[in-house]
């Protein structure tokens, strides 16, 4: 699970030092307009989109700042300033475990270290932290002046200007038994060629001298190697292989593609699993449409706006998914999705929790395919007559896609919806608020920027209504506005009461502000009678 995000040199957030944002398992991010608050969200967005599949005749290592997930704009739109002669740093930290079996390559030969951890072996898994660092810019060859940048803006994308490349990569892998170990990936400016630096120590251990034909020169302790990277990622090497046969030494040898180290190995592909297990929705869900053309396939995960829903609830209905279902005490689930959807949508409807007797095929909302080519689902309103999701007011259309995501999504995964309250009534939002924090409790990631005070304090009751007080633990808020120019990150975490120490001021002050206005004005009224 994502434990971490971190970003330096991106829109507001420059400076010599990173931004350190340390997310709990439900992250509510909100405050001031143009704060940075969908700056941090988008910013692992970027990555999650650089590392999906490209498509043939595409640069690997490139970072593509707009896609079906996310529309950034350009390198020179997003880099802090307008400084394409500068770099940008994005990271992601996650927690995982590996099998045990690949860190006793690190303890060999370290005596003392390893009596120390004699035991820790016999585990089948251990847990550990990966720390990454993503550096990236226009290359030095690309670059343009100031003067050059200038009236260009409309051939952005078409310049270098908007371009922008994995230039570094750093992993940190940790352990709490202090297992450590770090890899690199670097780019080569002269020929466009990625190299990766392994410890020296750690590539002999795993056999690399023994398959490969290597030079041993040593970079600060590490193994110079060609890499392969799909996206950001390394997925293996480039290198001559050992021959085998004294006799052949002096033949030329063929290159060929080799495996990275197993545990560098598991943990660039358990990261790239994380980035791919990202789920987004962006502040405007699509509009609801009385039918839907049948699509042959559909990718909800990078589908920002929802329109996945019609085809997902035609394809995916009969699918077990991870959840906890509405109601005080609920534990995790595994049924169907259509069970699951019926349950959530009945009590966002109507407020009350079902009742085990009452069954659980409510058809809350139904898919029928009109000869295969058409869609149409149909969903109950608060009256509980089906009605067609156009007819069902612009709200469902909002809510629907949310509800549908969160009940899809990997445990562990990650999902950022950005201002779920859009088109919603107090109440709804209330109700939403249970249901964000149901899916963190079913062991899944949310983060959600958000300017509403219903779905903020709704999180704070739950704390303190919380019977096992876990739930608490698992929320952070992140309070942001700017000063000078630059933003202010104010962490906050909720008590098991529900109380927040060190409010800001300004948090939600027109609130307040307005009641105190209308408290004033009223006693105004009362002390003057001429006043009709």
């Amino acid at each position: 699970m994502i434990e971490e995000i971190n970003i330096r040199n991106v829109r507001l957030f420059d400076g010599p030092d990173e931004w350190r944002i340390p997310i709990a398992p439900l992250s509510v991010f909100c405050g001031t307009n143009s704060a940075g608050k969908s700056t941090i969200l988008k910013s692992l967005l970027l990555l999650c989109q650089s590392n999906a599949e490209t498509d043939v005749g595409k640069r690997e290592g490139r970072l593509r700042f707009a896609g079906t997930l996310v529309d950034l704009g350009s390198y020179q739109s997003f880099v802090s300033h307008n400084r394409i002669d500068q770099d940008i740093e994005i990271g992601v930290t996650i927690r995982n475990s590996i099998e045990s079996r690949y860190l006793r390559r690190l303890q060999k030969g370290r005596d003392e270290a390893s009596r120390e951890l004699s035991g820790s072996f016999s585990q089948i898994r251990q847990e550990y932290v990966l720390s990454s660092r993503f550096y990236c810019g226009v290359r030095k060859a690309e670059q343009q002046s100031d003067e050059e940048i200038i009236g260009v803006a409309t051939a952005q994308e078409t310049s270098h200007a908007g371009q922008a490349f994995l230039k570094e990569a750093s992993f940190h892998f940790h352990t709490e038994t202090n297992i450590d170990l770090v890899w690199k990936i670097v780019l080569n400016e002269s020929s466009n060629d990625y190299a990766a630096l392994i410890p020296l120590d750690y590539f002999g251990k795993s056999g690399g001298f023994t398959m490969m034909d290597v030079p041993k020169d040593v970079i600060e302790g590490y193994v110079k190697i060609d890499a392969f990277i799909r996206g950001l990622l390394p997925i293996g090497v480039w290198a001559q292989a050992k021959s085998r046969k004294t006799k052949d030494a002096d033949k030329p040898k063929d290159w060929s593609f080799f495996p990275l180290p197993p545990l560098i190995r598991d943990c660039s592909n358990q990261l790239r699993l994380e980035l791919e297990r990202i789920h987004y929705l962006g502040p405007l869900r699509s509009a609801a449409k009385r039918y839907y053309m049948t699509n042959l396939d559909v990718l909800p995960a990078m589908d920002a706006a929802g329109e996945f829903l019609p085809y997902v609830l035609r394809d995916q209905r009969n699918e077990n998914v991870t959840y906890v279902p509405p109601g005080r005490g609920a534990g995790v689930a595994e049924k169907p999705l259509k069970y699951a959807l019926d349950s959530w949508m009945y009590y966002l409807r109507t407020g009350r929790y079902l009742e085990d007797e009452q069954g659980e095929d409510l058809h809350e909302i139904d898919v029928t395919s009109m000869k295969e080519v058409l869609l149409e689902f149909t969903l109950k309103s608060f009256g509980g007559e089906a009605h067609a999701l156009a007819d069902s007011g612009f709200g469902y259309s909002q809510l629907l896609p949310i509800v549908v995501r969160g009940l899809i999504a990997e445990v562990t995964s990650t999902i950022i919806i950005e201002q779920p309250e859009l088109h919603l009534n107090p109440a709804l939002q209330v109700r939403l608020s249970e249901f964000l924090a149901s899916l963190t409790l079913a062991g899944k990631c949310v983060l959600i920027e958000t300017h509403s005070e219903h779905i903020v304090n709704a999180i704070r009751v739950l704390t303190a209504e919380d019977p096992t007080k876990s739930l608490a633990k698992k929320c952070r808020i992140f309070f942001l506005d700017t000063e000078s120019g630059m933003p202010r990150i104010k962490q906050l975490e909720i008590q098991s009461d529900g109380t927040v120490p060190e409010w800001p001021r300004q948090f939600f002050g027109d609130a307040l502000s307005l009641s105190a206005r209308l408290l004033r004005a009223q006693d105004k009224l009362e002390k003057d009678p001429k006043i009709d």
